[in-house]
């Protein structure tokens, strides 16, 4: 988030970079040589486990990143309230409720990675289109298809992505496998709201309604782009059950 003001070069910013590298470096190491390790490195190496994973940090860096501006463009940009803003998201967010139980239950149907590879496709598409549509006077009922499209998508994913990583593990090592999987989603919430900041900082401010639509415009981009290698990644996936 200080990449832009403080310049990716500096020694601040140089600084918090090598750290950070180095303590995961260093909980690598550990974890690689306790004889009860909370993340066991070996299971990055399997293909739908370490594919599982690096698909669900993608897709909720996607999201997220969408997720903490777009409120702020119906604020900024288009000058509505921070309620009438949330109300604005309802299309998206209300397709958890909707699409999600559908796509768990198809899970063992049709297998996880359709439904991955689908769903992020589905992620990409509606970021592309809300970035194409985005200006400071779009009509709201413009930008409603595309939030269900793109909120469609990752409540497809997100049940996928979860049964793939639990079924890639040992029944007694369900726990594990699930807290790795929410540090991942976490992890990569934060980050997408980092990346989406600074690209945002790229090109976009707050000084006027164009200003700020350029800069949501280019992030949601890139969040499409995201969306999209998760998309790829998600065609390791393959149909795991869980071990004995």
């Amino acid at each position: 988030m200080r990449g832009n003001d403080a310049g990716w070069g500096s020694t601040e910013v140089m600084a918090m970079l090598t750290a950070g590298v180095l303590l995961a470096i260093l909980f690598i190491a550990w974890e690689k040589r306790t004889a009860a390790p909370m993340v066991p490195i070996h299971w990055f190496a399997q293909r739908t486990f370490g594919a599982g994973i690096a698909t669900g940090f993608l897709f909720n860096a996607a999201m997220y990143g969408v997720l903490f501006l777009m409120p702020q463009f119906f604020q900024s940009a288009q000058n509505h309230a921070a309620f009438d803003a949330g109300v604005r998201m309802l299309p998206w967010t209300a397709t958890l409720f909707v699409v999600a139980p559908f796509a768990g239950a198809l899970c063992n149907r049709i297998g996880e990675r359709k439904l991955i590879v689908a769903g992020l496709l589905l992620q990409a598409v509606g970021f592309a289109w809300i970035a194409w549509l985005a200006r400071p006077d779009v009509a709201y009922v413009s930008l409603i298809l595309p939030q269900i499209i793109a909120g469609s998508g990752v409540s497809m994913a997100t049940p996928a992505t979860q049964n793939v990583i639990l079924g890639a593990v040992a029944r007694s090592d369900l726990g594990k496998a699930s807290g790795i999987y929410n540090m991942f989603r976490f992890l990569g919430a934060v980050s997408g709201i980092a990346i989406a900041g600074a690209v945002f900082g790229i090109r976009g401010s707050f000084a006027s309604s164009d200003s700020f639509t350029a800069g949501f415009v280019m992030a949601a981009y890139v969040a499409a782009s995201l969306s999209l290698l998760g998309a790829v990644i998600g065609l390791r996936v393959r149909r795991s059950v869980n071990a004995s």
